[in-house]
């Protein structure tokens, strides 16, 4: 069998994008069943544009091909079945590949209504936007996330195009948010802000509707993070199972965290190159800073990583070192669900007003050596901080520093 053709961008023939992603979910090992399934979609889809002589695919041919055949009128309302399911997502998919030359993965928003036609041409545009700034996946799913569900609002008020779109528009949505937490709604808004400027700047709006979105009041300063106590550390490591490989991953994912203060992000990108055994160090650059980083490689952690890489790891080529245990075998996104599993399974709780995600590991290490009475640079550098002074953040966590430069009543009044 002959080399297959690389796909151009903006290659739109039905024939040649059904390989294309066949091609990518082989590569990306995403099971026979999938991929099985995805290609009796685009047989049926094959068939149904011949009858009718057509050969290139458009999102308009997908929305009749399953109204057509299947009765599916993207009308809102998720597909109950998973047979219907199937085929949107492999519709989706055709679209994201013609558009971008990859796979968007949207979850249940595949299922959505069906964006308006005039709206599709501005969220293309912006989504190709992202990736040019180099917006990792992740964040331009969250950020499509986020618009299409304002889309999905402003339609529901027979909006179906964007220069329509007025403030009581956005106001309306913004108080339809108040069921979210406060970070979800920071975000939602924060991007809709960005994409309303965008809409303003490529002619798709003639006001620039960014200001009249409101700027909900950060609760950061109001919610500390938690700092661990050794016994609960030692109690979240008891409850992982390093007999089994997903505890093996866990096990070494969490002590990169406690030992090294290694963010989520960058936990979660650590590639096998980045072990650099020769020397003992870890070695990467930063997801949040782009700046390099070199940290010691303890043996406690070392070894973790061994008993992971040599007894669970799924035997594939991908250059990330922490991956999902199915196919197609992916890196993880974020970590705090991983320890918020074994917090629960050791009864550790927290208190409301507290974070307690993945990153609350990092502070809890700042802290230990703050009290230690390390230099505030030293620990900056262990962090991987651009500036130095970010670690005073972390100063409010060194309760016992914090008593020391306590004034009396009497020092106070004697001033």
């Amino acid at each position: 069998m002959g080399r297959k053709k690389k796909l151009e961008h903006g290659e739109s023939n039905l024939l040649a994008l059904s390989e294309a992603i066949v091609s990518d979910l082989e590569k990306r090992k995403y099971s026979g069943v999938t991929i099985g399934q995805f290609r009796k979609a685009c047989k049926e889809l094959q068939t149904y544009a011949e009858e009718r002589g057509i050969q290139d695919f458009t999102h308009e041919l997908g929305v009749e091909f399953m109204r057509e055949c299947h009765g599916y009128f993207y009308e809102g309302e998720p597909a109950r079945r998973t047979f219907i399911q199937m085929r949107v997502r492999s519709m989706e998919w055709l679209s994201n590949f013609m558009k971008f030359g990859r796979i968007i993965r949207m979850g249940s928003l595949e299922q959505i209504t069906v964006i308006p036609k005039p709206f599709s041409e501005p969220i293309d545009k912006y989504t190709e936007r992202c990736f040019e700034a180099n917006s990792t996946q992740r964040t331009v799913t969250r950020q499509l996330t986020y618009i299409y569900h304002f889309i999905a609002h402003v339609t529901s008020k027979s909006v179906t195009n964007p220069k329509n779109i007025n403030a009581k528009n956005i106001s309306e949505f913004a108080i339809s948010l108040s069921k979210y937490s406060n970070s979800t709604i920071s975000n939602t808004l924060s991007c809709l802000r960005r994409f309303l400027r965008f809409l303003y700047a490529e002619g798709y709006h003639d006001q620039n509707l960014s200001y009249s979105v409101p700027k909900p009041r950060s609760s950061k300063e109001k919610r500390l993070a938690k700092v661990w106590t050794e016994d609960e550390i030692e109690r979240v490591l008891e409850q992982i199972d390093t007999g089994s490989p997903v505890g093996k991953r866990d096990y070494a994912m969490i002590l990169l965290a406690v030992r090294l203060g290694i963010r989520s992000s960058d936990v979660c990108n650590l590639k096998l190159s980045d072990i650099k055994w020769e020397t003992n160090k870890i070695e990467f650059t930063q997801v949040k800073t782009l700046i390099p980083n070199s940290l010691p490689l303890s043996g406690e952690v070392g070894i973790a990583i061994i008993d992971y890489l040599k007894n669970g790891r799924p035997k594939t080529k991908s250059c990330y070192m922490f991956l999902k245990p199915r196919p197609p075998y992916e890196k993880f996104e974020q970590c705090t669900p991983i320890l918020k599993r074994y917090m629960k399974l050791a009864e550790i709780s927290t208190p409301k007003h507290m974070s307690s995600g993945f990153h609350t590991l990092r502070h809890t290490l700042a802290s230990k050596l703050l009290a230690q009475n390390v230099d505030l640079k030293f620990v900056s550098d262990i962090l991987g901080h651009v500036d130095s002074n970010s670690a005073k953040y972390y100063l409010h966590v060194d309760i016992p520093g914090l008593r020391r430069c306590a004034l009396s009543i009497g020092e106070v009044f004697c001033k």
